[in-house]
């Protein structure tokens, strides 16, 4: 588990910069990739399909500020041919949908600001098959909802069903490794002790990537009175999975 830890803290400018382009790929995945920006932070994370909800002083992401800029894609499953209409739910600021590279719906930002808005977009004739999905939203301020509707022919109005979003674009492995961390810090409690707005015994790990290095975090995390006699911190020792995927061999 601590791999996945020194991963996340070693990169912390992740939670600080953006994702190098030559990161290595894993392979495309159900759902949609996000890819969000609040101009310092970027990141690149998975979510099951393209809606979300914030609340006025949330993010989509917990490394990013509040307003965020945010590009979620994916290809849709279209089970039946036929004649479809694409409705955008969005509050929060302005959001675009594009389907098969077409723009069919948008709400502006003054509109949204006001409230949910559903917008029906263009009649499009779709065939079976795989139709790419792209949603811009950029954040403004207040709540920020985003969901996806459609309606056709054969069937009313309704939330576009997450299974039908399919072969969404790989998150860089880089990526998805930090966001492992991530969740690994949450589930073993890592920010009761290292939150800058708590008073902590942990020291700030806010961007401690610049300030230390994947072989010290490693050892560290494996074993922290090894490292300093007199350490706090419980040891996080590595699984034999984790391991077989520790930072050395993440940085080759």
């Amino acid at each position: 588990m601590s791999a996945a830890l020194a991963t996340l803290l070693a990169f912390a400018p992740a939670v600080g910069a953006t994702v190098p382009s030559n990161d290595a790929v894993g392979a495309a995945s159900d759902g949609v990739t996000v890819t969000a920006n609040d101009g310092r932070t970027e990141v690149v994370f998975a979510l099951a399909q393209p809606a979300f909800w914030c609340a006025r002083e949330d993010s989509i992401h917990p490394a990013l500020a509040p307003r965020f800029t945010a590009t979620l894609r994916s290809q849709l499953l279209v089970e039946r041919a036929g004649r479809f209409r694409f409705f955008l739910v969005a509050s929060g600021g302005a959001a675009r949908v594009r389907i098969g590279g077409e723009g069919v719906a948008e709400v502006a930002a003054e509109r949204a600001a006001g409230g949910d808005e559903a917008r029906e977009g263009s009649a499009l004739e779709l065939a079976a098959g795989m139709v790419p999905i792209e949603v811009e939203f950029a954040r403004d301020a207040g709540p920020a909802l985003l969901r996806r509707e459609w309606s056709s022919d054969t069937f009313a109005r309704e939330p576009i069903p997450a299974r039908l979003f399919r072969d969404a674009p790989a998150v860089p492995e880089r990526s998805a490794a930090i966001e492992r961390g991530r969740l690994l810090a949450e589930e073993r409690g890592c920010f009761a002790c290292h939150a800058a707005e708590t008073r902590r015994r942990g020291p700030d790990l806010t961007r401690v990537g610049e300030r230390t290095s994947f072989e010290w975090l490693d050892r560290w995390l494996a074993d922290p009175r090894a490292v300093r006699v007199g350490a706090t911190m419980p040891a996080l020792p590595l699984s034999p999975r984790s391991a077989a995927t520790s930072p050395r061999s993440s940085r080759r």
